[in-house]
Protein backbone atom coordinates (compact mmCIF):
# COMPACT_ATOMS: atom_id res chain seq x y z
CA UNK A 1 0.00 0.00 0.00
CA UNK A 2 3.04 2.58 0.70
CA UNK A 3 4.47 1.71 -2.67
CA UNK A 4 1.14 2.38 -4.10
CA UNK A 5 0.81 5.94 -2.49
CA UNK A 6 4.48 6.97 -3.28
CA UNK A 7 3.82 5.66 -7.54
CA UNK A 8 0.46 8.15 -7.03
CA UNK A 9 2.81 10.52 -5.12
CA UNK A 10 6.02 10.85 -7.86
CA UNK A 11 2.98 10.95 -10.78
CA UNK A 12 1.46 13.88 -8.92
CA UNK A 13 4.74 15.87 -8.25
CA UNK A 14 5.65 15.01 -12.29
CA UNK A 15 2.28 16.17 -13.83
CA UNK A 16 2.63 19.12 -11.11
CA UNK A 17 6.10 19.93 -12.65
CA UNK A 18 5.00 19.77 -16.15
CA UNK A 19 1.90 22.18 -15.82
CA UNK A 20 4.41 24.97 -13.74
CA UNK A 21 6.88 24.53 -16.91
CA UNK A 22 3.92 25.43 -19.64
CA UNK A 23 3.46 28.40 -16.91
CA UNK A 24 7.15 28.99 -17.16
CA UNK A 25 6.59 30.14 -21.43
CA UNK A 26 5.17 33.12 -20.40
CA UNK A 27 7.96 34.67 -18.44
CA UNK A 28 11.47 36.45 -20.15
CA UNK A 29 14.11 33.69 -21.05
CA UNK A 30 16.44 35.13 -18.56
CA UNK A 31 13.88 35.19 -15.58
CA UNK A 32 12.44 31.54 -16.42
CA UNK A 33 16.36 30.47 -16.15
CA UNK A 34 16.30 29.57 -12.22
CA UNK A 35 12.76 28.11 -11.94
CA UNK A 36 12.78 26.00 -15.12
CA UNK A 37 15.66 24.65 -13.12
CA UNK A 38 14.10 24.11 -10.07
CA UNK A 39 11.48 22.38 -11.77
CA UNK A 40 13.10 20.25 -14.14
CA UNK A 41 15.15 19.02 -10.97
CA UNK A 42 11.86 18.36 -9.86
CA UNK A 43 10.88 16.46 -12.67
CA UNK A 44 14.30 14.15 -12.83
CA UNK A 45 14.03 13.62 -9.08
CA UNK A 46 9.88 12.85 -9.26
CA UNK A 47 11.02 10.14 -11.96
CA UNK A 48 13.84 8.35 -10.10
CA UNK A 49 11.06 8.46 -7.00
CA UNK A 50 8.53 6.46 -9.15
CA UNK A 51 11.23 3.82 -10.75
CA UNK A 52 12.32 3.47 -7.41
CA UNK A 53 9.00 1.50 -5.89
CA UNK A 54 9.28 -0.60 -8.37
CA UNK A 55 12.67 -2.07 -6.41
CA UNK A 56 11.84 -1.13 -3.34
CA UNK A 57 10.32 -3.60 -0.60
CA UNK A 58 8.51 -3.49 2.31
CA UNK A 59 8.84 -5.63 5.21
CA UNK A 60 5.61 -7.66 4.72
CA UNK A 61 6.07 -8.51 0.72
CA UNK A 62 9.61 -10.10 1.41
CA UNK A 63 9.53 -11.12 5.12
CA UNK A 64 12.25 -9.69 6.07
CA UNK A 65 13.12 -10.56 9.70
CA UNK A 66 15.01 -7.69 10.29
CA UNK A 67 11.88 -5.84 10.08
CA UNK A 68 10.21 -7.44 13.42
CA UNK A 69 10.18 -4.37 15.68
CA UNK A 70 7.78 -2.56 13.37
CA UNK A 71 10.87 -0.61 11.39
CA UNK A 72 10.78 -1.02 7.62
CA UNK A 73 14.29 -1.60 6.03
CA UNK A 74 12.63 0.19 2.42
CA UNK A 75 11.57 3.28 3.87
CA UNK A 76 8.96 5.56 1.85
CA UNK A 77 9.28 9.15 0.33
CA UNK A 78 5.87 10.19 1.34
CA UNK A 79 5.01 9.04 4.61
CA UNK A 80 2.70 11.66 6.12
CA UNK A 81 -0.11 12.47 2.51
CA UNK A 82 -1.12 16.00 4.86
CA UNK A 83 2.27 17.46 4.68
CA UNK A 84 2.23 16.35 1.07
CA UNK A 85 -0.70 18.56 0.33
CA UNK A 86 -0.07 21.20 2.40
CA UNK A 87 3.50 21.87 1.14
CA UNK A 88 1.70 21.40 -2.78
CA UNK A 89 -1.03 24.03 -1.78
CA UNK A 90 1.90 26.13 -0.91
CA UNK A 91 4.27 25.58 -4.43
CA UNK A 92 0.73 26.71 -6.40
CA UNK A 93 0.26 29.73 -4.07
CA UNK A 94 4.01 30.75 -4.81
CA UNK A 95 3.73 30.20 -8.53
CA UNK A 96 0.72 32.61 -8.70
CA UNK A 97 2.20 35.44 -6.09
CA UNK A 98 5.33 35.32 -8.20
CA UNK A 99 4.24 37.13 -11.18
CA UNK A 100 1.72 39.17 -8.70
CA UNK A 101 3.71 40.50 -5.78
CA UNK A 102 7.59 39.66 -7.31
CA UNK A 103 9.83 37.14 -6.62
CA UNK A 104 11.57 38.03 -3.83
CA UNK A 105 8.54 38.66 -1.58
CA UNK A 106 7.07 35.35 -2.67
CA UNK A 107 9.94 33.53 -1.74
CA UNK A 108 10.44 34.62 1.25
CA UNK A 109 6.29 34.09 1.76
CA UNK A 110 6.60 30.68 0.23
CA UNK A 111 9.31 29.69 3.28
CA UNK A 112 8.06 31.55 5.98
CA UNK A 113 4.28 30.58 5.32
CA UNK A 114 5.48 26.73 4.36
CA UNK A 115 7.34 25.75 7.55
CA UNK A 116 4.70 26.88 9.83
CA UNK A 117 2.05 25.62 7.91
CA UNK A 118 4.38 21.88 7.91
CA UNK A 119 4.86 22.32 11.70
CA UNK A 120 7.70 24.56 12.45
CA UNK A 121 7.24 26.52 15.62
CA UNK A 122 10.66 28.30 15.98
CA UNK A 123 9.75 31.95 14.47
CA UNK A 124 13.56 33.43 14.51
CA UNK A 125 14.43 30.36 12.43
CA UNK A 126 11.96 30.25 9.79
CA UNK A 127 12.24 33.99 9.33
CA UNK A 128 15.99 34.02 9.38
CA UNK A 129 15.80 31.17 6.80
CA UNK A 130 13.64 33.06 4.79
CA UNK A 131 15.51 35.94 4.78
CA UNK A 132 18.96 34.06 3.85
CA UNK A 133 17.81 32.32 1.34
CA UNK A 134 16.01 35.23 -0.87
CA UNK A 135 19.76 37.41 0.32
CA UNK A 136 21.29 34.25 -1.52
CA UNK A 137 19.01 34.35 -4.65
CA UNK A 138 19.81 37.92 -4.65
CA UNK A 139 23.01 37.78 -4.77
CA UNK A 140 23.30 35.16 -6.92
CA UNK A 141 20.74 35.80 -9.37
CA UNK A 142 20.85 39.38 -9.51
CA UNK A 143 24.32 40.51 -8.34
CA UNK A 144 26.67 37.70 -9.80
CA UNK A 145 24.71 36.42 -12.99
CA UNK A 146 22.74 39.78 -13.78
CA UNK A 147 19.48 37.93 -14.41
CA UNK A 148 16.28 40.08 -14.06
CA UNK A 149 13.15 38.35 -12.02
CA UNK A 150 10.07 39.34 -11.74
CA UNK A 151 9.51 42.74 -10.51
CA UNK A 152 8.38 43.37 -6.97
CA UNK A 153 4.74 44.85 -6.51
CA UNK A 154 6.36 48.44 -4.97
CA UNK A 155 8.60 48.60 -8.32
CA UNK A 156 7.72 50.74 -11.16
CA UNK A 157 6.95 48.59 -14.38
Amino acid sequence: MTLDKDRIGSLIVFIFCAVAWTFLDDMPAEAAFFPRLIVGFAMALSVIWGFSTLWAHTPEQKGDADAVDGSASAGTFMENPRNFAVFSACLVAYIILIDTIGYFTSSALFVIGASLLLGYRRPLVVVSTAAAFVLFIYVVFVVIFERPLPLEFFQPQ
